[in-house]
């Protein structure tokens, strides 16, 4: 009698359990689905500007603390295929505790890759001067532009503000 219920047991058991070919099926399918949507997701021109301007507001904030961290002018330099900060002598600047250069290059940052920077109208030559005590001395105005679609963008005089559509308070000045 007892053998019987043991057999019973563990067909059961067996029979319970999650198959392995069930599993990488799953797997297989999760994969295929990602390999579209995301993709898919990171060529929208909405998701690319964005980030765009948001990281350009990030670069310009960490240029102005990096002048007033050492007490010296700096300046942010905008082209066509990206940006970088500069001290007074040229050389570029990192970001506080990096290592690696405040800088982005469209052509070659490959989630911005197809961005352009267009009418710039940024300081001299399209260098924002930037105080040592972290002031910008201009304004500037810029149109970043990605698949047909355009951001513009607006850095305010003093504060060194980026503001674009969809920025934080979602107002052109």
């Amino acid at each position: 009698m007892q053998r019987r219920t043991d057999r019973r047991s563990r067909s059961r058991r067996a029979r319970s359990g999650i198959s392995l070919l069930g599993v990488l099926f799953s797997l297989c399918g999760i994969a295929a689905v990602a390999m579209i949507a995301i993709p898919a997701f990171f060529e929208r021109a909405d998701f690319t500007l964005d980030n765009a301007c948001d990281l350009l507001r990030r670069d310009l904030h960490s240029t102005q603390n990096r002048a007033t961290y050492l007490r010296t002018e700096a300046r942010f330099v905008i082209d066509s295929d990206g940006w970088r900060a500069i001290d007074k002598h040229g050389a570029p600047l990192t970001g506080m505790g990096e290592d690696h250069p405040i800088a982005r290059s469209f052509s070659c940052d490959g989630v911005f890759e197809g961005v352009t920077a267009e009418r710039i109208h940024v300081g001299t030559g399209g260098e924002l001067l930037i105080t040592s005590r972290g002031t910008t001395l201009e304004r500037g105005e810029l149109v970043l532009r990605f698949r047909g679609e355009e951001r513009p963008v607006k850095i305010e005089r003093g504060s060194g503000q980026v503001v674009y559509p969809g920025s934080e308070d979602g107002l052109m000045r």
